[in-house]
Protein backbone atom coordinates (compact mmCIF):
# COMPACT_ATOMS: atom_id res chain seq x y z
CA UNK A 1 0.00 0.00 0.00
CA UNK A 2 1.46 3.45 -0.84
CA UNK A 3 2.07 6.12 1.66
CA UNK A 4 0.66 9.57 1.06
CA UNK A 5 3.39 12.26 0.51
CA UNK A 6 3.72 14.98 2.93
CA UNK A 7 5.08 17.93 1.80
CA UNK A 8 6.87 20.49 4.38
CA UNK A 9 7.12 23.47 1.88
CA UNK A 10 3.72 24.95 3.10
CA UNK A 11 5.07 24.79 7.04
CA UNK A 12 8.43 26.50 5.65
CA UNK A 13 6.82 29.53 4.37
CA UNK A 14 4.64 30.41 7.49
CA UNK A 15 7.35 29.76 9.71
CA UNK A 16 9.04 32.25 6.96
CA UNK A 17 6.63 34.43 7.28
CA UNK A 18 6.54 34.10 11.07
CA UNK A 19 10.42 34.96 11.28
CA UNK A 20 10.28 38.08 9.17
CA UNK A 21 7.33 39.34 11.46
CA UNK A 22 9.47 39.14 14.34
CA UNK A 23 12.55 40.63 12.49
CA UNK A 24 10.48 43.29 11.58
CA UNK A 25 8.83 43.75 14.67
CA UNK A 26 12.12 43.61 16.31
CA UNK A 27 13.59 46.46 14.07
CA UNK A 28 10.53 48.75 14.44
CA UNK A 29 11.07 48.33 18.29
CA UNK A 30 14.68 49.15 17.79
CA UNK A 31 13.89 52.35 16.17
CA UNK A 32 11.67 53.46 18.84
CA UNK A 33 14.17 52.92 21.28
CA UNK A 34 17.22 54.69 19.73
CA UNK A 35 14.65 57.61 19.05
CA UNK A 36 13.89 57.57 22.72
CA UNK A 37 17.53 57.65 23.60
CA UNK A 38 18.16 60.22 21.36
CA UNK A 39 15.89 62.83 22.47
CA UNK A 40 16.48 61.35 25.99
CA UNK A 41 20.37 62.10 25.52
CA UNK A 42 19.81 65.72 23.77
CA UNK A 43 17.10 66.76 26.50
CA UNK A 44 19.41 65.79 29.37
CA UNK A 45 22.10 67.84 27.80
CA UNK A 46 20.05 71.03 26.86
CA UNK A 47 18.85 70.74 31.06
CA UNK A 48 22.26 70.32 31.98
CA UNK A 49 22.93 73.45 30.13
CA UNK A 50 19.97 74.88 31.27
CA UNK A 51 20.20 74.66 35.16
CA UNK A 52 24.57 75.79 34.64
CA UNK A 53 23.28 79.20 32.80
CA UNK A 54 21.24 79.86 35.49
CA UNK A 55 23.72 78.86 37.85
CA UNK A 56 25.74 81.58 37.43
CA UNK A 57 23.47 84.25 38.64
CA UNK A 58 22.90 82.71 42.04
CA UNK A 59 23.02 83.21 45.07
CA UNK A 60 22.64 86.87 44.30
CA UNK A 61 20.28 87.17 41.56
CA UNK A 62 17.49 83.90 41.53
CA UNK A 63 14.99 85.50 39.58
CA UNK A 64 17.46 86.13 37.08
CA UNK A 65 18.51 82.40 37.22
CA UNK A 66 15.53 81.31 36.53
CA UNK A 67 14.72 83.72 33.66
CA UNK A 68 17.85 82.68 32.04
CA UNK A 69 16.91 78.63 31.90
CA UNK A 70 13.81 79.50 31.19
CA UNK A 71 15.50 81.74 27.94
CA UNK A 72 18.05 78.29 27.29
CA UNK A 73 15.25 75.88 26.51
CA UNK A 74 13.25 78.24 24.59
CA UNK A 75 16.23 78.72 22.41
CA UNK A 76 18.30 75.71 22.25
CA UNK A 77 15.53 73.15 22.60
CA UNK A 78 13.07 71.84 20.60
CA UNK A 79 9.25 73.44 20.01
CA UNK A 80 7.16 71.86 22.44
CA UNK A 81 9.60 71.34 25.27
CA UNK A 82 7.78 71.86 28.04
CA UNK A 83 9.41 72.93 31.32
CA UNK A 84 8.03 71.55 34.85
CA UNK A 85 10.37 72.67 37.39
CA UNK A 86 12.56 75.54 37.32
CA UNK A 87 13.56 76.84 40.97
CA UNK A 88 16.20 78.00 43.19
CA UNK A 89 16.93 75.94 46.01
CA UNK A 90 19.81 75.26 48.69
CA UNK A 91 21.49 72.57 47.32
CA UNK A 92 24.59 74.13 47.07
CA UNK A 93 27.31 75.18 49.53
CA UNK A 94 26.61 74.52 52.86
CA UNK A 95 23.10 74.55 52.41
CA UNK A 96 22.61 78.04 52.00
CA UNK A 97 19.74 80.08 50.45
CA UNK A 98 19.66 80.06 46.40
CA UNK A 99 22.53 78.38 46.15
CA UNK A 100 21.34 75.63 43.71
CA UNK A 101 18.66 75.75 41.06
CA UNK A 102 16.58 72.97 39.66
CA UNK A 103 15.01 72.91 35.88
CA UNK A 104 13.35 70.12 35.23
CA UNK A 105 12.06 69.91 30.97
CA UNK A 106 9.29 67.54 29.26
CA UNK A 107 9.52 66.06 25.89
CA UNK A 108 7.34 64.32 24.00
CA UNK A 109 8.45 62.16 21.74
CA UNK A 110 6.29 60.29 18.97
CA UNK A 111 6.30 56.52 17.85
CA UNK A 112 6.81 55.09 14.85
CA UNK A 113 6.48 51.24 14.82
CA UNK A 114 4.39 51.49 18.17
CA UNK A 115 1.60 52.89 15.89
CA UNK A 116 0.78 49.13 14.87
CA UNK A 117 -0.10 48.87 18.64
CA UNK A 118 -1.84 51.96 19.10
CA UNK A 119 0.96 54.29 20.63
CA UNK A 120 1.33 57.81 19.36
CA UNK A 121 3.71 58.95 21.54
CA UNK A 122 5.25 59.32 25.12
CA UNK A 123 6.66 61.80 27.36
CA UNK A 124 10.60 61.86 28.33
CA UNK A 125 11.57 63.66 31.74
CA UNK A 126 14.39 64.98 32.66
CA UNK A 127 15.82 66.73 35.60
CA UNK A 128 18.92 68.85 36.05
CA UNK A 129 20.48 70.54 39.44
CA UNK A 130 23.10 73.03 39.28
CA UNK A 131 24.69 75.29 41.85
CA UNK A 132 27.62 77.04 43.50
CA UNK A 133 30.64 76.25 45.70
CA UNK A 134 33.54 78.23 46.34
CA UNK A 135 36.46 78.44 44.05
CA UNK A 136 39.66 76.72 44.75
CA UNK A 137 41.46 77.88 41.60
CA UNK A 138 40.55 80.52 39.18
CA UNK A 139 41.36 82.63 35.93
CA UNK A 140 40.23 85.81 34.98
CA UNK A 141 41.39 87.29 37.76
CA UNK A 142 43.24 91.43 38.37
CA UNK A 143 46.95 91.82 39.40
CA UNK A 144 46.04 93.85 41.96
CA UNK A 145 47.44 92.01 45.52
CA UNK A 146 44.91 92.34 48.32
CA UNK A 147 46.52 92.39 51.93
CA UNK A 148 46.06 88.75 53.68
CA UNK A 149 47.77 87.15 56.08
CA UNK A 150 46.04 83.86 57.00
CA UNK A 151 42.67 82.63 57.44
CA UNK A 152 41.03 85.69 59.41
CA UNK A 153 41.05 87.75 56.46
CA UNK A 154 39.17 85.56 54.56
CA UNK A 155 36.56 83.99 57.09
CA UNK A 156 33.30 85.10 55.17
CA UNK A 157 30.37 86.14 57.36
CA UNK A 158 31.52 84.29 60.44
CA UNK A 159 33.96 87.26 61.05
CA UNK A 160 33.39 90.87 62.10
CA UNK A 161 35.50 93.54 59.28
CA UNK A 162 37.48 95.66 61.09
CA UNK A 163 40.98 96.39 58.73
CA UNK A 164 42.43 95.21 55.95
CA UNK A 165 45.21 94.16 57.10
CA UNK A 166 45.43 91.24 58.23
CA UNK A 167 43.96 91.99 61.79
CA UNK A 168 40.35 91.86 60.60
CA UNK A 169 38.59 90.19 57.41
CA UNK A 170 36.75 90.91 54.26
CA UNK A 171 33.32 90.21 53.90
CA UNK A 172 29.97 91.28 51.53
CA UNK A 173 29.83 95.35 52.12
CA UNK A 174 33.49 96.11 53.00
CA UNK A 175 34.91 98.97 51.29
CA UNK A 176 38.94 98.81 51.08
CA UNK A 177 40.77 101.62 49.59
CA UNK A 178 43.71 100.38 48.31
CA UNK A 179 47.12 102.86 47.92
CA UNK A 180 50.16 101.90 46.11
CA UNK A 181 53.20 102.51 47.66
CA UNK A 182 55.04 100.69 49.91
CA UNK A 183 54.00 97.41 49.90
CA UNK A 184 52.67 96.43 53.26
CA UNK A 185 49.92 96.76 55.48
CA UNK A 186 47.17 98.70 53.68
CA UNK A 187 49.00 98.52 50.89
CA UNK A 188 49.23 96.77 47.22
CA UNK A 189 51.53 96.16 44.62
CA UNK A 190 50.73 95.28 41.20
CA UNK A 191 51.01 91.27 40.14
CA UNK A 192 52.78 89.56 37.41
CA UNK A 193 50.72 88.30 34.45
CA UNK A 194 52.77 85.61 32.85
CA UNK A 195 50.30 85.78 29.54
CA UNK A 196 50.50 89.54 28.92
CA UNK A 197 54.41 89.91 29.64
CA UNK A 198 56.19 91.68 31.90
CA UNK A 199 55.52 95.48 30.99
CA UNK A 200 53.42 98.13 32.31
CA UNK A 201 51.01 97.12 28.79
CA UNK A 202 50.89 93.95 30.02
CA UNK A 203 49.72 94.86 33.38
CA UNK A 204 47.32 97.64 32.13
CA UNK A 205 46.13 93.87 29.78
CA UNK A 206 45.48 92.51 33.07
CA UNK A 207 43.49 95.26 34.82
CA UNK A 208 41.61 95.43 31.82
CA UNK A 209 40.57 91.92 30.86
CA UNK A 210 41.76 89.81 33.93
CA UNK A 211 44.83 87.42 33.76
CA UNK A 212 44.14 84.64 31.61
CA UNK A 213 46.71 82.47 33.83
CA UNK A 214 45.09 80.18 36.29
CA UNK A 215 46.28 80.83 40.10
CA UNK A 216 44.94 78.10 42.88
CA UNK A 217 44.68 78.50 46.68
CA UNK A 218 48.02 77.50 48.33
CA UNK A 219 49.64 78.30 45.01
CA UNK A 220 51.63 81.36 44.43
CA UNK A 221 51.75 84.85 42.40
CA UNK A 222 54.28 87.22 41.86
CA UNK A 223 54.48 90.58 42.33
CA UNK A 224 55.27 93.45 39.55
CA UNK A 225 56.17 96.59 41.44
CA UNK A 226 55.72 100.25 39.66
CA UNK A 227 52.98 101.27 37.40
CA UNK A 228 50.51 103.15 39.89
CA UNK A 229 50.23 105.63 37.28
CA UNK A 230 48.69 103.38 34.66
CA UNK A 231 46.29 101.67 37.55
CA UNK A 232 43.72 104.41 37.08
CA UNK A 233 43.93 104.43 33.24
CA UNK A 234 43.56 100.71 33.07
CA UNK A 235 40.10 100.41 35.38
CA UNK A 236 38.27 103.80 33.31
CA UNK A 237 39.15 101.35 30.17
CA UNK A 238 37.89 98.17 31.70
CA UNK A 239 34.59 99.84 33.38
CA UNK A 240 33.67 102.70 30.72
CA UNK A 241 36.41 102.21 27.49
CA UNK A 242 37.77 105.07 28.10
CA UNK A 243 40.74 106.31 29.98
CA UNK A 244 38.76 109.62 31.54
CA UNK A 245 37.58 108.99 34.67
CA UNK A 246 34.41 106.88 35.04
CA UNK A 247 32.01 107.97 37.48
CA UNK A 248 31.29 106.65 40.83
CA UNK A 249 29.71 103.12 41.09
CA UNK A 250 28.31 101.34 44.12
CA UNK A 251 26.93 97.93 43.51
CA UNK A 252 23.23 96.89 43.52
CA UNK A 253 21.40 97.29 46.56
CA UNK A 254 20.78 94.07 48.89
CA UNK A 255 23.83 92.19 47.04
CA UNK A 256 24.50 91.37 50.62
CA UNK A 257 21.33 89.36 51.89
CA UNK A 258 20.60 86.46 49.44
CA UNK A 259 18.39 87.21 46.79
CA UNK A 260 18.24 90.65 47.34
CA UNK A 261 20.42 92.33 44.21
CA UNK A 262 20.41 92.34 40.23
CA UNK A 263 23.89 91.23 40.06
CA UNK A 264 25.24 90.61 36.62
CA UNK A 265 28.54 88.95 36.54
CA UNK A 266 29.74 89.96 33.74
CA UNK A 267 29.74 93.53 34.37
CA UNK A 268 32.98 95.42 34.30
CA UNK A 269 32.51 96.58 37.78
CA UNK A 270 33.16 93.02 39.05
CA UNK A 271 36.32 91.79 39.60
CA UNK A 272 38.41 88.58 41.02
CA UNK A 273 41.05 89.58 43.59
CA UNK A 274 44.03 86.91 44.85
CA UNK A 275 44.29 87.17 48.80
CA UNK A 276 47.85 87.05 49.52
CA UNK A 277 50.42 88.41 52.26
CA UNK A 278 51.58 91.74 51.25
CA UNK A 279 53.58 92.45 54.05
CA UNK A 280 56.12 90.09 52.76
CA UNK A 281 56.88 91.92 49.46
CA UNK A 282 59.97 93.40 48.82
CA UNK A 283 60.15 94.17 45.03
CA UNK A 284 59.99 91.43 43.01
CA UNK A 285 58.58 88.87 45.21
CA UNK A 286 56.63 86.01 45.34
CA UNK A 287 53.50 84.90 47.94
CA UNK A 288 51.05 82.56 48.74
CA UNK A 289 47.22 82.56 47.41
CA UNK A 290 44.94 82.14 50.53
CA UNK A 291 41.79 82.73 48.39
CA UNK A 292 39.95 84.66 46.23
CA UNK A 293 37.64 87.51 46.80
CA UNK A 294 35.53 89.38 44.60
CA UNK A 295 34.58 92.84 44.64
CA UNK A 296 33.36 95.87 42.88
CA UNK A 297 35.25 98.82 41.90
CA UNK A 298 33.74 101.78 43.24
CA UNK A 299 36.68 104.03 41.81
CA UNK A 300 40.09 104.96 40.68
CA UNK A 301 42.33 108.08 41.32
CA UNK A 302 45.67 108.15 40.43
CA UNK A 303 47.32 105.32 42.23
CA UNK A 304 44.33 104.83 44.97
CA UNK A 305 41.65 102.25 44.15
CA UNK A 306 38.43 101.84 46.38
CA UNK A 307 37.04 98.15 46.38
CA UNK A 308 33.47 96.83 47.88
CA UNK A 309 33.86 93.15 48.74
CA UNK A 310 30.56 91.21 47.10
CA UNK A 311 29.34 87.84 46.96
CA UNK A 312 28.24 86.10 43.58
CA UNK A 313 29.39 83.28 41.44
CA UNK A 314 32.41 83.92 38.76
CA UNK A 315 33.12 82.65 35.26
CA UNK A 316 33.37 78.89 33.60
CA UNK A 317 37.42 79.60 34.45
CA UNK A 318 36.85 78.93 37.97
CA UNK A 319 37.16 75.51 39.43
CA UNK A 320 34.60 74.89 42.48
CA UNK A 321 35.37 72.91 45.33
CA UNK A 322 33.10 72.33 47.86
CA UNK A 323 36.26 72.26 50.65
CA UNK A 324 37.26 75.74 49.05
CA UNK A 325 38.20 78.67 51.68
CA UNK A 326 34.51 80.21 52.07
CA UNK A 327 35.75 84.11 51.09
CA UNK A 328 32.82 84.83 49.22
CA UNK A 329 32.71 84.39 45.08
CA UNK A 330 31.74 80.90 43.82
CA UNK A 331 31.94 78.87 41.03
CA UNK A 332 29.39 76.40 39.00
CA UNK A 333 28.80 73.07 39.20
CA UNK A 334 26.36 70.47 38.14
CA UNK A 335 25.12 68.58 40.93
CA UNK A 336 22.73 66.24 39.92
Amino acid sequence: MRRPHISGRGQVLVLVALAILVILGALGLSTDIAVFYYNWAQLTKETDAAALAGANYLPDNPSKATTTATTWVSTNGQAGDTILKNTTGSQGYNGQAFSSITVQVRRTVPYYFGKVFGLTSAPITVSATAGVEPINSAKGWIPLAMPCTGASCYNGGACTPTNPDGTGCYACGTTVTLNNGQAGPGDWDPLYCPTYGPGVSGYVLGVENGCPDGVAVGGTVSTKPGYPNKTEDAINQRICGSTSPCPTSSPPSGICSAGGSTLDPSDPHVVLLPLVDTSQFSGRDTASVYAFAEGWIVSASGSTVTIEFIKGAVDASANPNPNGPASGPYGVVLLQ
